[in-house]
């Protein structure tokens, strides 16, 4: 019962819808360029993909076998193009997430014990997870609902000028 109610605590936190941050047409646009990266992705194209990630990326260190805990170190395109299947395999699930453009929305991925959803994020949650408030951000978040192994990734992806980039990965227990 406490992981479900931490699941809703953490969806609800982080997946806040706000107009004031993202117009609809920043969220077409935004999703558009999402989409384009999950093509990239599906096609294992790194070339494409880096065009989707900023350089450097942070989160993502483990993929050279460096410390899961040291998210302050930022990985550059030239490692994740170095260690490319392992990081593709890390954020391989990003495809599965469906995409409606007339409506400006993702749809909720769920198979067994992973779910994953996507969203705009709002000022108010942009703080509680430590980013600049005025920041508009885009973030898929990855659940795990093993009762052995519980946790989540949290992919964030800014949106500046009209650009999409995955910017940080997050990980809990």
């Amino acid at each position: 019962m406490k992981k479900l109610i931490l699941m809703l605590l953490l969806l609800i936190s982080v997946f806040s819808f706000s107009k004031e941050n993202f117009t609809e047409n920043e969220k077409n646009i935004a999703l558009k360029q999402f989409v384009e990266f999950q093509k990239a992705l599906k096609n294992k194209d790194i070339n494409t993909l880096k065009n989707y990630i900023d350089n450097p990326v942070y989160g993502f260190n483990y993929i050279d076998g460096k410390s899961y805990t040291d998210y302050e170190v930022p990985v550059s395109h030239e490692e994740i193009v170095k260690y490319k299947t392992k990081f593709l395999n890390e954020i391989k699930e990003m495809a599965l997430l469906k995409v409606d453009l007339n409506s400006n929305t993702v749809k909720k991925y769920k198979n067994g014990v992973l779910e994953i959803t996507a969203g705009f994020s709002t000022t108010e949650n942009n703080e509680g997870w430590g980013l600049d408030p005025d920041e508009k951000t885009f973030e898929v978040f990855y659940y795990y609902d093993d009762p052995e192994y519980p946790g989540y990734a949290r992919y964030v992806f800014e949106f500046e000028n009209n650009k999409l980039k995955l910017h940080a990965l997050y990980v809990g227990p």
